[in-house]
C-alpha cells in the first residue's frame, strides 16, 4: 500500500545467505529518559549558579512555575525540593513567602565530602597527609588576610582550650574548631570546607587515649598560642613553620 503524497520505493533485493557482507544486529539496550523534575532542577540550578537568577530572589509560586514550564506542579515541587536539599533554595514562611534563592552554602561541600570520605573508607593516614599539605598554607594566609574578628575568635578558642587539657575528648572537639577557624581566617572558602570535612573525620577516627596525658595536650596548646601570636603579628612565614611543626608533633603522638 502506497501512502498518499509519498513516492513508492522499490524494495531492496534479498541478499543471498552466502553473501560476503555480514549484517550485524546492534543491541541498543534500554534507553534512560531523564525525568521532568531532574530536567527542571538542572535548568534552574544553572540559572542560579550563573546568577541570572540572583541570590535573594523570590521564585514565583509553584503554580506559576508549572504553567511557565509546561510541567505538572508535582514535578516542579519535586525539583524545588531537590534544590532545597542542595542548599540553593531556602523556604520563606508567612505571607509573601515561598522559595528564596541563596548562594551555595559551604555546608553542602562539607556534607558531600564527608560522604565521599566515609563511603570510600578513606583511611586516617590519607586524611593526615591532606591536612599536612594544606594547613600550613592556611596559617600563612591567615597571617596575611585574617581579620581582627578572625584573630579574636582564634584567641577565644585558644584560651578556652587551656582549661580543657584534663578533658581529652572535649579538648579534641575544640581542637577541630580551632583548626577550622585557622582555615576560615585564610579567607579561602575551599580550604575552609576541606578542613571542616577532614578535621571532623580525623577526630572521629582518633580515640582519646591515643593522645596520652594532659602533658601532651599542654604542649599542643603552647604551639597553638605561638601560631596565634605569629598570625596576629602578620608573620606568615613563622605561622606556616609553626603549624607544620605542630602537625608533625601531633602525627608523632598518633603513630609513635
Amino acid at each position: 500500500m502506497t501512502i498518499e503524497g509519498r513516492v513508492p520505493t522499490t524494495p531492496s533485493p534479498v541478499e543471498p545467505r552466502n553473501a560476503s557482507t555480514t549484517r550485524l544486529s546492534p543491541r541498543i539496550g534500554r534507553l534512560q529518559v531523564r525525568r521532568a523534575p531532574e530536567v527542571f532542577a538542572d535548568e534552574l540550578r544553572d540559572r542560579i549558579l550563573s546568577e541570572s537568577v540572583p541570590a535573594g530572589a523570590l521564585l514565583p509560586a509553584e503554580r506559576e512555575l508549572a504553567e511557565e514550564s509546561g510541567l505538572s506542579r508535582a514535578a516542579v515541587r519535586e525539583a524545588l525540593g531537590m534544590l532545597s536539599m542542595e542548599g540553593l533554595l531556602a523556604t520563606k514562611i508567612g505571607r509573601g513567602g515561598g522559595y528564596v534563592v541563596q548562594q551555595p552554602p559551604r555546608e553542602g561541600v562539607v556534607r558531600f565530602m564527608d560522604m565521599f570520605i566515609r563511603g570510600r573508607r578513606i583511611n586516617t593516614t590519607s586524611l593526615l597527609e591532606v591536612r599536612d599539605l594544606i594547613e600550613p598554607s592556611c596559617a600563612v594566609l591567615a597571617a596575611q588576610r585574617g581579620s581582627d574578628e578572625d584573630i579574636d575568635r582564634l584567641q577565644r578558642l585558644t584560651v578556652e582550650m587551656a582549661d580543657l587539657v584534663t578533658d581529652v575528648p572535649l579538648f579534641l572537639d575544640r581542637n577541630v574548631d580551632w583548626h577550622v577557624a585557622v582555615a576560615e581566617a585564610s579567607g579561602n572558602d575551599v580550604l575552609a570546607a576541606v578542613m571542616s570535612a577532614i578535621s571532623a573525620n580525623i577526630r572521629a577516627a582518633i580515640a582519646a587515649d591515643e593522645y596520652g596525658s594532659p602533658v601532651t595536650l599542654r604542649k599542643a596548646h603552647r604551639l597553638h598560642e605561638k601560631i596565634i601570636d605569629a598570625i596576629r603579628r602578620r608573620d606568615p612565614e613563622t605561622a606556616g613553620q609553626l603549624m607544620q611543626r605542630h602537625l608533625h608533633a601531633a602525627s608523632s603522638v598518633l603513630f609513635e
